[in-house]
């Protein structure tokens, strides 16, 4: 399995993006980077871990993050058992699958994915026109009512 962190384009992709936060630089050339870094992530494959809940149902794993409920996914099978001690399991999908199906899929009180929570270089990913689909991105109605898509 080729994981995200094993794909070269990924690093490559991420290594360029961290530059682009410490580096100054257009911001023509950060959004470029950002958007490689991005795509680099659709196309990886993501490890979703899946955990039992108090009930003893099984469901893709979720956190809260400062009370901001994520869904975590890994970039290797280490850092999920580091940072997940006990899944019950754990699904191999395309980072697209977790971007725009999974979190359609997560419901509103979800604000979007974390890569690689308790790692050093974690990402969060909210969602947001532009990082998920449409149909995954949040609207103003699943935070205020108002029934705008979030920009």
């Amino acid at each position: 399995m080729n994981t995200a962190i094993e794909d070269p384009a990924v690093v490559a992709a991420a290594r360029r993006w961290h530059a682009a936060q410490t580096e100054a630089m257009a911001p023509a050339e950060r959004e470029r980077r950002a958007e490689a870094m991005l795509a680099a992530l659709r196309d990886a494959t993501l490890l979703l871990p899946l955990l039992r809940d108090d009930d003893g149902a099984v469901a893709p794993g979720q956190r809260a993050v400062e009370g901001v409920q994520w869904l975590v996914v890994y970039s290797t099978e280490e850092r999920l058992a580091g940072a997940e001690p006990q899944p019950a399991g754990m699904w191999a999908v395309r980072g697209a699958e977790v971007l725009d199906r999974c979190l359609a899929a997560a419901g509103p009180a979800v604000a979007g994915a974390v890569l690689d929570l308790g790692c050093p270089h974690v990402l969060f990913l909210p969602r947001l026109p532009g990082i998920v689909a449409p149909e995954a991105a949040l609207t103003d109605t699943d935070l205020t009512g108002t029934g705008e898509v979030l920009q």
